[in-house]
């Protein structure tokens, strides 16, 4: 059940020191604390009117047992329109949603505010990629959509 090495086998108290020793730090954020619970990319109306953008958002979890700092990290899409996180913990099993509107943020409810022009809708209506990137950059989690 533990393993073995140098020809013994190794009881449990070994197998823990071993498992305490590994390179990754256990509240790193990786891959599989996120997931994407809402992805509302083609809400009812013209979403180039301001009116109709509010419907169109993503919704993030994180599924770890520990917070995820996500301040210098950003979510950016596949022509690299990009939306940079400032300060923002998201907690244990809890999650966010990102507006492509203007608004308030809150500890749950963040906004874009798209400035793109003519049309400030972020996500395609029938098929595109979301990425979330460290503060170095580097895709940490990604969700396609068809």
């Amino acid at each position: 059940d533990y393993g073995c090495q140098n020809n013994s086998c190794l009881g449990p108290a070994v197998q823990s020191n071993q498992n305490q020793n590994k390179t990754e730090p256990q509240d790193t954020c990786t891959a599989g604390c996120f997931s994407v619970t809402n992805f509302n990319y083609d809400p009812p109306g013209n979403e180039c009117k301001i009116a109709y953008l509010n419907g169109e958002y993503v919704t993030i979890k994180n599924k770890c047992s520990y917070s995820c700092d996500l301040t210098g990290w950003s979510i950016s899409d596949e022509k690299d329109h990009t939306y940079l996180f400032l300060s923002f913990k998201l907690n244990a099993d809890a999650e966010f949603t990102l507006y492509s509107c203007a608004g308030m943020d809150s500890a749950s409810q963040l906004y874009w505010n798209s400035p793109f022009y003519p049309c400030k809708a972020i996500w395609n209506n029938n098929k595109y990629t979301l990425y979330l990137k460290n503060q170095n950059g580097e895709v940490i989690f990604s969700q396609s959509y068809y």
